[in-house]
């Protein structure tokens, strides 16, 4: 069905990039690499990006990717920190984090990690050694949040309750963020210092994006796909 519609497009209104809307693709290894590999025999002249998460089984898929037509991956990585992936129950590592991003790098995959920082245990020491690990695996972005959005019925609801964030049986209609013990305020004024110099790292909100917007939007004219991978390292 994906290589059906992709082939469609591609041919009837001559569309060669693609977003694999998929909050997470490699969630079913085999299913992607099924559809990769329909891609491939279909002899598709096409690029695409994609969400993964950062951890592969079988790491030959990331040359699968590639000769399919992956440009570009955006990894659901949310921490660089043992301590804050474990909380967030996450099932990865970090050797994982750094595994797929040297893969990406082999293949010649540009790839960017998004992260959240302020979940339950953040703490500056949490927020060193991910900034440290970004460092070391020198992602084309880091796209950076602040701030857990508390859902009904979540462990994260369960603790906002606890520490005061929100009332039992609060209406999460208009939406609630959880931040750790650090508070907002300061979470956003360490995260800042954290990254201060780097420019592959985009922290919404940090300045007004839009004074750049035009050299951006001249550059993304002539390289089709994520607006990061306009970013200049």
């Amino acid at each position: 069905m994906v290589a059906d519609e992709m082939e469609l497009i591609n041919k009837k209104f001559g569309k060669r990039n693609f977003f694999i809307v998929d909050s997470s693709f490699n969630s079913d290894e085999k299913h992607m690499e099924e559809v990769l590999r329909e891609i491939i025999s279909r002899n598709l002249n096409i690029r695409f990006s994609c969400y993964l998460q950062p951890k592969m089984e079988d790491r030959s898929s990331f040359a699968l990717l590639k000769k399919a037509g992956c440009v570009a991956i955006d990894f659901g990585t949310d921490s660089g920190s043992e301590k804050m992936i474990y909380s967030m129950k996450k099932n990865f590592t970090i050797d994982d984090v750094k595994k797929a991003s040297l893969e990406c790098k082999k293949e010649g995959i540009d790839f960017c990690h998004s992260l959240i920082f302020g979940g339950h245990g953040e703490t500056s020491e949490t927020i060193k050694e991910t900034v440290s690990l970004m460092d070391s695996i020198s992602p084309k972005a880091i796209i950076a949040m602040t701030g857990i959005r508390i859902y009904p019925g979540t462990e994260i609801e369960q603790i906002a309750q606890k520490e005061g964030y929100i009332k039992i049986g609060e209406s999460m209609l208009n939406p609630k963020f959880y931040f750790s013990s650090i508070g907002p305020a300061l979470l956003i004024k360490e995260v800042l210092e954290r990254i201060s110099g780097r420019r592959n790292w985009f922290f919404p909100g940090e300045k007004d994006w839009s004074l750049s917007l035009g050299a951006r939007l001249l550059f993304f004219f002539y390289q089709k796909g994520p607006l990061w991978r306009t970013f200049k390292q």
